[in-house]
């Protein structure tokens, strides 16, 4: 088994020139991608990969591609998305992406934004929210479609499928031999490859621009000690316009020549996981948070047997956890128990989540519970955290092996510098830093000085060298008793509960801490079946007696972990989901506190005031326009102090 070849990665300077080499050493000899397409597993080589990126590179430069143009990619993880982002880098254009549950405002402001003149797009839902807003869009010249279904009988003069430009692509090289080749040798390093915009939890998105010689070197400083080797088996399931799913999946993935796996669809993800067994991967906090959810879900449900199996094993997997984190050796009585564990509990447990043959397994995005970091490891998962922004253009830090801290985010990677600057705001500086913001240069400034990289978080860096985020700095908060709190890390502990889908944390310049929750649907409907507890919709189950007390308990829980000064007092359940097309959430799903505090502010002061229920007034939009005013009774519940 060999490591990734470092001589490789110092020879090819731009992500194509990777491809290139990848190719010229493995050819038809090695699968570079598999895709699952209707149950069965479709492999593609090097050379696959290869001469699909040819082929729709030159067909773009048919088009009137042009070295610098931008090239929107929208659409679910699949190989097209792939080939179309490196054709354009190959062409020496500049790929974005735009994540594929945008609605067609979302869509059109980043396409407009940046200037794109070409779009890459999925299937017919994709091409649709192009082709309504097509006529604000001047710039754009080409729809580009890799689905056909549902697209047999358009006519639109601006849209032509992805077969379509490779077969363009196909007649311009027959009469431009070696001009795919003469692109690639061309690029030049310092050039911009890529375009990353931001969740935007405070605002508009920024689109981050990076080059080809930043993401290479934070990629090549990753590699330095997660070492990846070619037989690796990674899937990419989450978002591609994430810098996170790009960063830790797409580019050590080609660098290091490891196999990249693509799921049949976003549904299959939990099955698709288990049937291929990745080696390497990456989870979002918040699907950790669902596995943890549905192993309790089951548990519940099932025989006396594996209740009480998983009731005696799961403390010997939580103590070998601690000698885990306490860098300390397990005598010879746990170390047994722990095998016996093994075979009877994790071993089964970690076939069923997807992670028998998992080597390492990282999370970023958000704070991670300890309590579900616990959780994996005490089943023998080696997860790890890393801190990452859109801006820094990769893992600025991440766990080493055998130096693990649950409440950190790990020491830096090489080549990078970490800050804590006075007010408590982390600084960073590395190699793959942005270069600035797409035409902001107002915001580049603010956030960058002297190559340090404002990161807007708060943290601290503690004796070990591992970075400790709390929250952003414009939620940290202070009771008017002058006790601080960091929302952030308070819905961090409330993620261990399989009934809490969002918690929203507040009390700036209150009196007391206040919450309010999003039930997790389908748990807390699965337990409210079992106790034959009827319900018709979401806000009937959620303001149900039983539910609050089930809440009102797993708050209990977490107060308990925290100081009194800073416990939760009082709390309420949403009457919907919050959801990103409500812009409650980003499309990486986080909070966007500042709107959900506008919009739920009756909800918010109800808590700070003596009333047990208060009605609050909401729209409901159908599919066809229509909005219908509806007012919704919520209760108020006051948590007892212990």
């Amino acid at each position: 088994m060999t490591k990734y070849h470092i001589s490789k990665m110092i020879e090819a300077n731009t992500i194509p020139q990777v491809l290139q080499r990848n190719y010229e050493e493995w050819r038809d000899r090695k699968t570079a991608i598999r895709e699952k397409k209707f149950g069965i597993w479709i492999e593609y080589t090097w050379s696959d990969f290869y001469e699909n990126v040819k082929q729709f590179s030159l067909g773009l430069i048919s088009l009137g591609l042009n070295p610098g143009d931008k090239v929107a990619i929208i659409g679910d993880n699949a190989p097209e998305w792939l080939y179309a982002e490196l054709a354009v880098q190959a062409a020496g254009g500049i790929s974005l992406g735009a994540y594929q549950d945008s609605v067609t405002s979302e869509i059109k402001y980043v396409v407009e934004h940046s200037d794109v003149r070409f779009v890459v797009a999925d299937d017919q839902e994709q091409v649709d929210k192009i082709l309504e807003v097509k006529d604000e869009l001047p710039k754009v010249k080409k729809l580009v479609y890799w689905d056909i279904k549902g697209l047999w009988f358009y006519d639109d003069p601006l849209t032509i499928s992805f077969d379509e430009v490779k077969e363009l692509g196909k007649t311009y090289e027959a009469t431009h031999p070696g001009a795919f080749e003469s692109c690639i040798e061309k690029l030049d390093e310092n050039s911009i490859a890529m375009i990353c915009y931001t969740s935007g939890t405070t605002g508009l998105p920024k689109g981050s621009m990076f080059t080809h010689k930043g993401l290479l070197a934070m990629t090549r400083s990753f590699l330095e000690f997660e070492h990846l080797y070619p037989s690796d088996e990674m899937m990419s399931y989450l978002p591609l316009p994430w810098t996170g799913e790009q960063g830790i999946t797409i580019l050590p993935t080609l660098v290091s020549g490891a196999t990249l796996n693509f799921p049949e669809k976003a549904e299959t993800v939990q099955e698709d996981l288990r049937e291929l067994g990745i080696t390497y991967g990456i989870q979002s906090s918040r699907l950790l948070q669902s596995q943890v959810s549905m192993v309790i879900t089951k548990i519940a449900d099932a025989g006396l047997l594996k209740r009480l199996t998983y009731r005696l094993f799961m403390p010997v997997g939580y103590k070998m956890a601690s000698f885990q984190l306490g860098k300390q050796k397990p005598n010879l009585l746990w170390r047994i128990l722990n095998i016996i564990g093994y075979f009877l509990l994790f071993r089964p447990l970690q076939d069923w989540l997807g992670y028998l043959r998992t080597r390492v397994l990282y999370t970023g995005g958000a704070l991670v519970g300890t309590e579900i970091y616990n959780f994996f490891l005490a089943i023998g998962i080696n997860l790890k955290c890393m801190y990452g922004l859109t801006e820094a253009g990769g893992i600025p830090t991440g766990h080493r092996n055998g130096d693990i801290k649950m409440e950190s985010a790990g020491p830096p990677s090489p080549d990078t510098e970490l800050r804590i600057c006075d007010t408590g705001e982390l600084l960073l500086r590395c190699k793959g830093l942005t270069v600035g913001y797409y035409k902001n240069p107002e915001g580049t400034a603010s956030a960058i000085t002297n190559g340090w990289l404002h990161a807007g978080d708060n943290g601290l860096i503690d004796e070990d060298g591992h970075l400790v985020i709390f929250d952003r700095m414009e939620d940290m908060a202070i009771l008017t008793s002058g006790n601080k709190f960091a929302p952030q890390y308070i819905e961090s502990k409330m993620k261990f509960s399989p009934y809490i889908q969002d918690s929203v944390i507040l009390g700036r310049d209150k009196d007391y801490l206040a919450c309010l929750i999003s039930i997790d649907f389908t748990t807390v409907g699965k337990w409210a079946e079992r106790r034959a507890l009827a319900y018709n919709t979401f806000t009937d189950l959620s303001q149900k007696p039983e539910v609050h007390k089930l809440i009102l308990d797993d708050i209990q829980k977490v107060n308990r972990t925290l100081p009194k000064a800073i416990r939760i007092r009082k709390f309420a359940n949403f009457y919907k989901e919050l959801d990103a097309d409500d812009a409650e959430l980003t499309r990486t799903r986080k909070l966007r506190r500042g709107y959900i505090e506008e919009k739920y502010i009756d909800l918010i002061e109800s808590l700070y005031s003596d009333t047990s229920e208060v009605s609050v007034k909401t729209e409901v939009k159908y599919r066809d326009g229509r909005i219908r005013a509806q007012q919704m009774p919520v209760k108020i519940i006051s948590i007892p102090e212990e």
